[in-house]
């Protein structure tokens, strides 16, 4: 009796615990007067993502254009017990990621580098100071000129591909849309990062 009785008051304990907890961690855009979306224990605004409702993207795109934060910059949303910010304003978004993105090099998203070299070494997922390296050498190939020398490449290429595509349609030869933009990208690339010829 006494046995289950101090199991009883553990649960209870544990439970009354884990509930203040959640309420303390839940009022932190509320005490900043951030207006954000109402989360539910434990799980914050993930519940409908985790009961596969909708995907993470939908359900930051319904955020993003709920009435309720129509006039607002920013708006708080729970990725679980962490808050994170949802930016609304278009000079807020630039803000953040060319003037002021070192303060922001260390998010929340994680990335297993021995698992995932790629996604590891992505700028938006590394972390400090990992960061710092790659985007000092990712930084010369976003120069204006730079930018400008891709886009020509790219036309050039999207022309080339257009002329393909209506020989083919005259010597009865279609491709799918798929085989169309496989071999497109695959033109593309290559001469991005190489330079032309």
């Amino acid at each position: 009796m006494v046995y289950s009785t101090n199991i009883l008051l553990a649960i209870v304990t544990i439970l009354t615990g884990v509930f203040i907890w959640s309420r303390r961690t839940y009022v932190y855009w509320q005490r900043r007067r951030v207006k954000f979306v109402q989360p539910t224990h434990l799980l914050g605004n993930l519940s409908r993502v985790l009961r596969l409702e909708e995907s993470f993207a939908l359900q930051l795109r319904r955020f993003y254009f709920d009435e309720r934060f129509r006039n607002e910059p920013v708006v708080g949303i729970y990725l679980f017990h962490q808050p994170a910010l949802l930016i609304r304003d278009l000079q807020l978004v630039r803000t953040v990621l060319v003037e002021d993105f070192v303060s922001f090099s260390n998010r929340f998203a994680k990335c297993d580098g021995r698992s995932d070299k790629m996604g590891a070494l992505s700028l938006f997922l590394a972390k400090q100071p990992e960061w710092r390296e790659i985007r000092t050498r990712l930084a010369p190939a976003f120069a204006g000129a730079k930018l400008k020398q891709m886009f020509s490449l790219m036309e050039e290429v999207s022309h080339s591909t257009s002329r393909v595509q209506v020989a083919n349609s005259r010597s009865q030869v279609h491709d799918t849309r798929s085989e169309l933009l496989h071999r497109s990208t695959q033109h593309t690339f290559p001469r991005l990062i190489a330079g032309p010829d």
